[in-house]
């Protein structure tokens, strides 16, 4: 599981590995959301509710795994029924307000497209109401599940769809949404593509929510303006013929009621051999193109069929110092040492779960390096070599010009020190190798080690 950690040791975690970046507007969004969701008509309707713990059919040995669990109303009703539920959100403001009505519940912050937990951990992984708010990386959601999920265990996702999938009424579905909150489209359809790579044995089943209050669904929505609101209904109330009766949409003095189409699908993980973690540590002078490289190489290993993690140097910072991220204290031997061990130390459970880990951290310092390749296993230590004038001529951060300009920058290899690396595993030029070069040695070394597998 999650070793009894902090909620503030894992939002650090989940940050290192860039989740939890919500922008100020969004968490606003849940925050103000959090407040209505527990009167919207849709999310606690006992029919439907029922419908969906009976296809997802827990057995009472089950440990479940209910992503982005929201206030707890699937949690609370699996819990009656299995031996034990994890509920996971990445809205600090939901877990907040979760209440859990059985003892056999456990609740914390987390990004389901970076689960922190061990392989074969789950007999069932439900997903209701979620997968459309996942704008970036929604491929990692599936994959994850797969990874957590015990031979044999079930992907379960409830969605809401258009209630038919002709083009008239998807795109009318799209525009609605346009005005009310940023989401993903699906069908039954585009669901089955992003499950197919790691599940099959899929199974679908159609639940109709009927006589729903449209004016309910709207004010669910506490961000949304009265003008929005409005809007929003009048967009409803002067739809097509077609439209209207798709939706079964009738007038009630001031309301619409309508029926809601959702789709419920479960799936089963292929059979798939362990993989076997390694991280990848790329070290070198700001401007040497460690980022790009990395980003390059996720690509192509991602074709290979391997989904690599990124931790990143600058969301690392932010994450252990806050505001003193760029002080001049956190720039001190120590600190830097610090934290560039915890780093080590979240890679090394990273590939001790079987994952693929891309660090593009500077490491300045032989010490940390050291420490790095005696306790991660697996360990390939990247040199980026570039020549310091060029790194300044790039200057990809604008930190050279700041610190020409007098402004107080600190900078690897101007006035903090670089401990050249004495032996590392794969050395590239960036001044004369291509990013495309550069990743290709990267990888080569990654499969003549043995890590690379087949998709």
């Amino acid at each position: 599981m999650q070793d009894n950690k902090t909620m503030d040791e894992v939002r650090r975690e989940l940050e290192a590995l860039g989740y939890l970046k919500e922008n100020k507007g969004k968490k606003d969004w849940w925050r103000r959301r959090v407040n209505s969701y527990n009167k919207l008509q849709w999310a606690n309707q006992e029919d439907y509710l029922t419908h969906f713990i009976n296809f997802i059919n827990p057995k009472k040995d089950d440990v479940i795994l209910d992503i982005g669990t929201g206030t707890g109303i699937v949690a609370n009703a699996l819990a009656e029924k299995c031996a034990k539920v994890v509920a996971i959100d990445s809205s600090e403001s939901m877990v907040n307000e979760f209440r859990k009505k059985k003892e056999n519940i456990d609740v914390c912050i987390g990004d389901a497209r970076s689960l922190l937990f061990q392989d074969n951990t789950f007999d069932k992984v439900i997903a209701r109401m979620v997968l459309h708010h996942v704008l970036v990386d929604a491929d990692k959601v599936f994959s994850e599940a797969a990874r957590v999920l015990k031979p044999g265990g079930s992907f379960i996702i409830s969605e809401g769809v258009p209630p038919s999938y002709e083009s008239e009424v998807v795109n009318d579905y799209e525009e609605i949404f346009k005005l009310k909150e940023e989401r993903v489209t699906f069908t039954e359809e585009s669901l089955k593509e992003l499950l197919s790579p790691q599940f099959h044995k899929i199974d679908t089943d159609i639940f109709m929510q009927k006589d729903m209050s449209f004016l309910n669904w709207i004010n669910g929505d506490d961000h949304l303006t009265d003008e929005q609101k409005e809007k929003i209904f009048q967009f409803r109330k002067n739809s097509s013929p077609k439209i209207k009766k798709a939706y079964n949409l009738r007038e009630a003095g001031n309301d619409l009621i309508v029926d809601f189409r959702c789709l419920n699908i479960k799936a089963v993980p292929k059979k798939i051999s362990k993989s076997t973690g390694f991280a990848v540590w790329l070290t070198g002078l700001s401007g040497s193109g460690k980022s790009t490289i990395a980003n390059s190489l996720k690509q192509e290993l991602e074709k290979k069929g391997i989904f690599a993690k990124i931790i990143d140097g600058d969301s690392l910072r932010k994450s252990i110092r806050g505001q003193e991220a760029y002080s001049e204290k956190s720039f001190s031997r120590e600190e830097i040492i610090k934290g560039n061990m915890e780093a080590a130390l979240i890679a090394k459970k990273e590939v001790e779960q079987g994952n693929a880990v891309l660090i593009s951290i500077i490491a300045p310092y032989n010490e940390v390096r050291d420490f790095a390749r005696k306790s991660i296993e697996n360990y390939i230590e990247v040199f980026v070599q570039c020549p310091a004038e060029v790194c300044e001529k790039r200057d990809v951060k604008g930190l050279y010009k700041k610190l020409s300009r007098g402004e107080e920058v600190f900078i690897v290899g101007k006035n903090i020190p670089y401990e050249t690396p004495s032996a590392p595993d794969v050395k590239l030029d960036t001044s004369t190798e291509t990013v495309s070069e550069s990743t290709l040695r990267i990888l080569k070394n990654i499969c003549e080690r043995g890590f690379c597998r087949d998709k």
